[in-house]
């Protein structure tokens, strides 16, 4: 087992003098978490694209949650700086938490899969964003690593049940129509970063709320603490879209995302906000619909209760 130890700010050496002496730039060091589960063959292609960043203060920590064969030789032989640290819970969440104890002096975390491919910009155009918008999560673009021309999604939001909207249509190509940086009500833990004092602020995911729901519990809970959660479009990171969904045997419950989503509405929604809500399922489950539950018809209330 490995601590991700990272160097805090590094003094980057200037090319200027001044009173004879080199400028000097403190930069911040993040640290990415990548969490491992059975990983497949991308897993290389993972850690390749974080070692091929341009951005030079980036510690790699890959945090194996239970996986049936130890992926360290993997690991080190795609990227030998990498640390590896294993973890007995198959949870994702549970294991992207290990941050909390095993990395130190990282002023952001990015936390990804095993199956997302950084662009080589993508840490540090999030870093630039993060700190221009005072953000304290921040998300990529994520597009097809089959076909990369295709959209996945550009930030989320969540409906009033939980269920969770890309507002992107199946295929839909990028043609830079999603390209503003804005506010979002969350970003998918596929990749995000995240402030380092924000996420120990938080205690990181909540693993009761995996899988399904740990990032929208944690983006959720950090806009109540008052941080912003940004997508920033430049940065674009790669994903199968067939492995978005996968489950490795960490879920065997089909219903335990939706049942999750659900848990985290109930905990985090307004009371005003819940008087409607529970009427509303309460129509679904019978077959029926009041009317008030018809798509549309409480958007803007939500919108503002949330």
């Amino acid at each position: 087992m490995a601590s991700g130890e990272s160097p805090g700010t590094q003094a980057l050496r200037g090319q200027g003098e001044e009173g004879g002496r080199a400028l000097r730039t403190e930069i911040p060091t993040i640290a990415a978490v990548v969490v491992t589960r059975n990983p497949g063959p991308w897993l290389e292609r993972v850690l390749q694209s974080l070692g091929s960043q341009d951005y030079p203060s980036l510690a790699v920590l890959a945090v194996d949650a239970a996986s049936e064969d130890d992926p360290g030789e993997r690991v080190t032989g795609a990227l030998p700086g990498a640390f590896v640290h294993r973890v007995p819970q198959p949870s994702f969440a549970a294991a992207a938490n290990e941050a909390l104890y095993t990395v130190r002096n990282a002023t952001f975390l990015l936390i990804c899969h095993d199956d997302v491919v950084f662009d080589p910009g993508v840490v540090r155009l999030m870093l630039e964003e993060a700190y221009r918008s005072n953000a304290g999560i921040v998300g990529p673009k994520i597009v097809d690593a089959d076909n990369p021309e295709v959209l996945l999604e550009v930030g989320r939001s969540i409906d009033q049940f939980g269920n969770p909207h890309t507002g992107i249509e199946p295929g839909e190509l990028d043609q830079a129509q999603h390209d503003a940086v804005r506010d979002v009500f969350y970003v998918s833990d596929a990749a995000m970063l995240v402030r380092t004092d924000l996420f120990h602020e938080l205690g990181g995911f909540d693993a009761s709320r995996f899988p399904g729901a740990e990032d929208i519990d944690l983006c959720w809970r950090g806009r109540l603490a008052g941080a912003r959660v940004l997508v920033a479009p430049d940065a674009r990171v790669q994903q199968p879209e067939a492995a978005r969904n996968r489950a490795d045997g960490a879920a065997p419950d089909p219903v335990a995302p939706a049942r999750n989503r659900i848990r985290t509405l109930l905990t985090l929604s307004s009371a005003r906000t819940l008087l409607w809500v529970e009427p509303c399922s309460r129509c679904r489950r019978r077959g029926r619909c009041c009317g008030s539950c018809r798509p549309g018809s409480r958007r803007r209330s939500w919108r503002r209760s949330c």
